[in-house]
């Protein structure tokens, strides 16, 4: 094989790939949804992190499936913008928590094709009615300290 077709070769072997982790991720959110629907956790008398482990997931990917499909079931246009790669998983467990039927459109718009951080930029400024606030985007960050650090903070303000 020359240069050209091994490149070919590989090019082909990663849109197989990616497709069908793709295809993998769908299917994974539509089995968390009935899981979550049948509230397996509770009956098999484990928490959510221990069965998330049980079955093969962390308890942050558990989670994030859960409010993807509760996005998908709830926004039904979501779908075809996560089938075609514009939405994300992420984006769709972002958004859980803040979409609304006024405000679906805003949304999918906004975030549609843009990275994760860019999309919680954009969220920090959308209402539930739809409207866009006229201020700065705002992101949360979480500060790690050591003990040392937060005495020092307490005792100089700073």
């Amino acid at each position: 094989m020359n240069y050209r077709e091994q490149l070919k070769h590989f090019i082909t072997k990663a849109q197989e790939i990616h497709q069908s982790e793709k295809s993998m991720n769908t299917r994974s959110i539509e089995v968390i949804r009935e899981l979550e629907r049948r509230r397996a956790p509770s009956h098999c008398g484990m928490t959510v992190a221990a069965f998330a482990k049980y079955i093969g997931l962390t308890k942050d990917q558990y989670l994030k499936r859960s409010a993807a499909a509760r996005t998908l079931d709830f926004i039904p246009e979501a779908r075809p913008l996560f089938e075609s790669g514009e939405l994300l998983l992420t984006h769709l467990s972002l958004i859980a928590a803040k979409i609304t039927r006024a405000n679906r459109h805003v949304v999918l718009n906004g975030i549609r094709g843009k990275s994760l951080r860019e999309a919680k930029l954009f969220m920090s400024r959308v209402m539930p009615t739809g409207e866009l606030l006229d201020r700065d985007e705002v992101c949360e960050v979480r500060l790690t300290l050591t003990k040392d650090q937060v005495a020092l903070h307490i005792v100089t303000g700073k």
